[in-house]
């Protein structure tokens, strides 16, 4: 039954393809909770409502946004996310409840896997930016925008305008995709690490265990919501619908992490670049969003930088002339060029 969760997911998001993003998502949101209900598994009364619940919400917080609502989106989403279903429903629309212990995002943090995986965070991970000249990029060009910045963050999956964050990916290949398959000549790419195991929401799509299966099953309908792909005839718009409920998730981040309400660190989640056909394993497509933890003027987040370490930047050229990568064809991620340039990185430092 796990593979068949994944592969509907899966298969749910690349049918997702329509004129107006609103129908899209209802539909996505609405196909699952059918699928579902045809499943036979433990506690299926509780989870079938745990998850109308959820589409409903998503569905009216959207629907806020895109007919103009957006103080009474936010407030939708608060109320939503920092509350319990008791105390949101006991307070009026309007009135702010007080965060309690048992509020939704301590509950997600609970469901979500990867905290129990800290191998996740013992490999690396990889940044790409664009070049923008002939010359490499310096090491600290290739952690988050610094706060002096700020001007250059724009609107993205997962990113608050303004907002300092740091984008990685699990591969080089993903990264790539991300950046819509630059040439790679034109690109810089470090390698990170962590020092201690970060505390992520976990929107990944997989095959999960068995034991995790309920709680997977409760949290798919905010990873469809986060994950609509942006259509390709809409990918150059300045305004990405497929992105509202994303940003969501990031504010709520955002705001757990600044007003002590919770403890957590960023969030990971698959690429929409990733699909059924994709010759090679959906772990290759995880990507970190990690937003800073302490604002200042200028320079780096400090909890960042302490925990984070970067090899200075290579570049694909570069490597060729230097007889580092052979090109031949292969089956094999590890014999690519993105998985041999992956193997290059060793000399990790911290930002200074």
């Amino acid at each position: 039954m796990e593979k068949e969760v994944f592969k509907k997911v899966c298969q749910i998001l690349e049918q997702s393809d329509g004129e107006f993003y609103v129908d899209r998502l209802k539909n996505a949101l609405a196909e699952y909770e059918t699928f579902i209900q045809s499943l036979n598994f433990n506690n299926k009364e509780q989870i079938k409502n745990s998850v109308s619940n959820t589409i409903k919400k998503i569905n009216d917080i959207v629907g806020y946004y895109m007919s103009g609502k957006i103080s009474s989106a936010y407030i939708a989403f608060d109320r939503w996310w920092f509350t319990s279903q008791k105390q949101e429903e006991d307070t009026d629309f309007h009135t702010e409840p007080k965060p309690t212990k048992d509020l939704r995002l301590k509950f997600l943090l609970k469901l979500t896997l990867c905290n129990k995986d800290n191998e996740t965070f013992k490999e690396n991970w990889y940044r790409i930016r664009k070049k923008e000249g002939p010359a490499l990029y310096k090491i600290k060009d290739m952690f988050h925008v610094p706060f002096e910045m700020r001007g250059k963050i724009g609107n993205n999956r997962y990113s608050l305008s303004g907002y300092p964050c740091l984008y990685l990916g699990k591969s080089i290949l993903d990264c790539w995709q991300e950046m819509n398959a630059p040439a790679l000549s034109d690109c810089c790419i470090s390698a990170f690490r962590f020092k201690s195991t970060m505390k992520v929401l976990d929107f990944r799509l997989r095959v999960v265990n068995t034991n995790d299966l309920n709680d997977y099953l409760q949290i798919l309908p905010l990873i469809i919501a986060c994950s609509i792909p942006v259509p390709a005839r809409n990918v150059n718009d300045v305004f990405h619908p497929e992105y509202i409920f994303p940003q969501f998730i990031m504010h709520g981040i955002v705001k757990g992490i600044l007003n002590h309400i919770v403890d957590i660190d960023g969030i990971i989640y698959t690429s929409t670049k990733y699909n059924l056909q994709v010759k090679f394993k959906v772990d290759l497509f995880d990507n970190l969003a990690i937003p800073v933890k302490k604002n200042q003027k200028r320079g780096f987040c400090s909890c960042l930088k302490d925990n984070i370490k970067l090899t200075a930047p290579k570049c694909y050229e570069h490597e060729m002339l230097l007889g580092n990568i052979n090109v031949f064809q292969t089956q094999k991620y590890e014999d690519t060029i993105f998985g041999q340039m992956e193997k290059g990185f060793s000399d990790f430092q911290n930002i200074i």
